[in-house]
């Protein structure tokens, strides 16, 4: 369903379907990046929401303003939106994420008669994920799980910047495999190059089917770009963190290729 402008509400913790979401409304409302506006609710004032959404749109037929950790809103941001929900209708579209359990008397649900509410939940989970199970995650390309076990990490108090260089490292690890499979390089001498064992080598040429190298090339500077924009305050961390698994998961959704050694490489190079 294409979104109008007005006021969202997006509850529950499934952040997969929140940027699926979040996604269709960028395409649907033809948002620019000059009107684009990702916040977080901690450090939102009320003057600054009030002006964001009372502008009219630089270069696009709507702006988007998406809050994240909306029930963090200090209640004169609330006032606010109550009292702008009528402009709301024909210069912005915001979106209030909320991943937290709220209680029916939380203040940000004061805003639900005037707000358009969707539900995110997340069918029952098991005990939370290890780190690895990001890069596994990823590695089946299974975005829902990858932002799952993520979640669980910065529930256990880790940094975004150390999950940055996890999902950094798995990247760098699949362009070395990537670039040697180009070149006709035997799974044998892949490992022996370096220093992988075979199961890994084996494993990461079956994560590698389908993804390409130079696909692997932008998403490794992709990588580099997001954890300097994290580290430098340009971004939300964890929306830039979960951009960046999505991107991994859907990117190079190609029929996987057989990626075979060029006849005749492999030996030659075996035995050097």
């Amino acid at each position: 369903m294409a979104p109008a402008c007005g006021l969202f509400l997006f509850l529950g913790p499934d952040r997969f379907r929140k940027h699926q979401r979040l996604a269709q409304f960028r395409q649907s409302l033809k948002v620019q990046p000059l009107d684009a506006h990702e916040l977080n609710a901690r450090q939102l004032t009320p003057a600054a929401l009030g002006t964001l959404i009372r502008e009219y749109p630089a270069a696009s037929p709507a702006r988007l303003v998406v809050v994240e950790e909306a029930h963090r809103l200090t209640p004169g941001c609330l006032k606010v939106l109550e009292h702008h929900r009528a402009a709301l209708k024909s210069v912005a579209c915001v979106v209030l994420l909320s991943d937290a359990t709220l209680e029916p008397s939380h203040p940000l649900l004061a805003l639900k008669p005037y707000a358009t509410v969707e539900s995110f939940e997340e069918p029952g989970r098991s005990k939370p994920s290890s780190a690895f199970a990001i890069l596994e995650a990823v590695g089946r390309r299974d975005a829902v799980a990858a932002l799952r076990a993520m979640q669980d990490q910065l529930a256990e108090g880790k940094e975004v910047v150390e999950l940055l260089g996890l999902v950094g490292g798995q990247l760098q690890r699949w362009l070395t495999v990537s670039r040697l499979v180009d070149a006709g390089v035997s799974p044998a001498r892949i490992a022996a190059d370096t220093g992988f064992s075979p199961w890994q080598v084996d494993r990461i040429r079956t994560e590698l089917a389908g993804r390409r190298t130079e696909d692997l090339t932008r998403l490794a500077k992709r990588c580099w770009e997001t954890d300097v924009e994290v580290k430098t305050g340009r971004t939300i961390p964890r929306m830039a963190l979960e951009r960046l698994i999505v991107e991994l998961c859907l990117s190079s959704l190609a029929p996987p290729a057989r990626r075979e050694p060029l006849p005749g490489r492999a030996a030659g190079r075996s035995a050097a």
